[in-house]
């Protein structure tokens, strides 16, 4: 008699932690679903939103106006998703702590006041340098807002949620990269140091979180770190870093050049100026890798087995 009740005491206990794992895996496909899907959907129209604003206006034959006006369409309708209402969020509708409601409100609201500064890049008003800014404070926003989802011990994302958010924040610092590589002109001594500080950053974070991504993702990402795309993209970074910031203007008479310098300074001017060789085709391959990787390991988050197949309710 004493074994059977110890089974079945077994199987109480069983039955009350598997019906707790299966809340939690709720909970998790619900955060999923509900904010932490639609957010990086947005956060991935706004890195190409500001990619498009600042190409845009650093090249004043750029006739890309229409192609501009698309992706805005676009990062509006990725943050639609986030509304419910004109003065509510997802998150409002959820039982969601207040912390996630109001960062969530203020990447929305952050995300919906783009328009004036859309009409300054429209019509030109608008600097690269100030374009830039705008838009990596929406991005910003943007990950402050999964982070509330991510931190303390009860993550609503789950175990993986932080290594994935740093994940994140390395694929925003490419962004970055990526947007300041298209400003104007040679870069000066403190374009260049902001550039150094984008790659160097990402290039850590990157190799940080790596190393704690889930076993499948991080063999995944084994494989893109070893392949062309990536040695591309670190190779274009390396040429970018090497070219001396341009130098302060000194004129000097047309007859004390010789041709040599001349094509030499011409040679150092290209090399810090504009998008390096390679860097378009590598940088695409590199980002689409990341958000691939980080949303296969959300999904696997979402998705561990679930308890009913273990046969826990079966005595």
């Amino acid at each position: 008699m004493v074994p059977v009740v110890s089974l079945l005491a077994l199987w109480g206990f069983a039955t009350v932690s598997t019906a707790q794992d299966m809340a939690r895996l709720s909970r998790v496909r619900q955060v999923d679903a509900e904010i932490r899907t639609p957010v990086a959907a947005a956060l991935t129209e706004i890195q190409a939103e500001r990619r498009a604003a600042v190409r845009f206006l650093a090249d004043p034959a750029s006739g890309e106006a229409s192609a501009l006006e698309q992706q805005s369409r676009r990062t509006d309708e990725a943050v639609r998703r986030l509304r419910l209402g004109d003065r509510h969020t997802v998150a409002d509708s959820g039982d969601y702590r207040t912390d996630t409601v109001a960062r969530l409100g203020a990447f929305v609201a952050a995300a919906e006041a783009l328009g004036p500064a859309r009409k300054d890049v429209a019509a030109r008003r608008a600097t690269p340098e100030g374009a830039y800014e705008t838009y990596t404070r929406v991005a910003d926003s943007a990950l402050a807002a999964e982070g509330a989802l991510s931190g303390g011990s009860d993550a609503e994302l789950g175990a993986d949620a932080r290594v994935l958010l740093e994940f994140a924040r390395a694929g925003e610092l490419l962004s970055r990269e990526d947007a300041l590589l298209a400003l104007p002109g040679p870069r000066t001594a403190d374009a260049q140091r902001r550039l150094a500080g984008a790659v160097e950053a990402r290039r850590t974070l990157t190799a940080a979180t790596a190393r704690d991504l889930p076993a499948a993702q991080r063999s995944v990402w084994e494989a893109v770190s070893k392949g062309t795309p990536y040695a591309e993209l670190t190779a274009a970074e390396d040429r970018a870093l090497a070219a001396a910031p341009a130098p302060a203007p000194n004129p000097v008479p047309a007859a004390a050049t010789s041709a040599p310098a001349a094509s030499a300074a011409a040679s150092a001017a290209r090399e810090v100026r504009g998008v390096p060789a390679g860097w378009d085709s590598a940088h695409a391959a590199v980002s689409g890798s990341m958000r691939e990787v980080r949303q296969a390991a959300h999904a696997r988050s979402a998705g561990r087995a679930d308890p009913l197949a273990d046969g826990a309710f079966s005595p």
